[in-house]
């Protein structure tokens, strides 16, 4: 159908798109892209980018669903796996740098229904529980690290002697047991 105001044809959608999906399976420089055909435009709403947004709109196209990422898929985009390897457990392999937001000690911060720290959200889509009164350790001793590998589910106590703090290294001295790893 063409006539004044509607263009000679619309643009043809397709959902052949790296996207989202592309980004949570690692692919490197994948960002989401519009969905018609040739369009390397950005992705903004409804897998287009503006223009072909505002387009298909005023053509009275039918728009592709809404993406709604999932919670993993939402995370993942803000993880860097390629981060540094640490040098006192090298057989743990490389961190997972949370590129997100971070509190001032360098824990990241991630909303989804079961709270708020990226560790903690990696931890548990892992498949791993996190029992009721533990807390969730960094064997790298890299607090912006969310690669699961590199997690462990420990008690306070064991966090805090794990960790470099006064009453850690009190115990440590007292006891004649080697210095934490930074």
């Amino acid at each position: 159908m063409s006539g004044p105001g509607t263009p000679a044809s619309a643009p043809v959608l397709t959902n052949d798109w790296i996207g989202v999906a592309g980004m949570a399976k690692g692919i490197k420089g994948s960002s989401p892209v519009c969905s018609v055909d040739g369009c390397t435009n950005p992705m903004r709403r409804r897998q287009l980018c503006s223009l072909h947004y505002q387009r298909a709109k005023k053509a009275g196209v039918e728009l592709p669903p809404a993406l709604i990422p999932t919670p993993w898929e939402r995370f993942i985009v803000k993880v860097d796996q390629d981060g540094p390897v640490p040098d006192h457990r090298p057989d743990l392999g490389p961190c997972w740098i949370w590129r997100g937001s971070r509190e001032p000690k360098g824990y990241g911060h991630f909303r989804w229904s079961g709270g708020l720290m990226a560790h903690r959200f990696s931890y548990v889509a892992s498949g791993r529980e996190i029992p009721a009164g533990y807390q969730v350790d960094h064997l790298c001793r890299v607090t912006a690290c969310v690669n699961p590998d590199h997690l462990e589910a420990v008690t306070p106590f064991e966090n805090v002697m794990r960790g470099n703090g006064a009453p850690a290294r009190f115990r440590r001295r007292r006891d004649g047991l080697p210095e934490a790893i930074a």
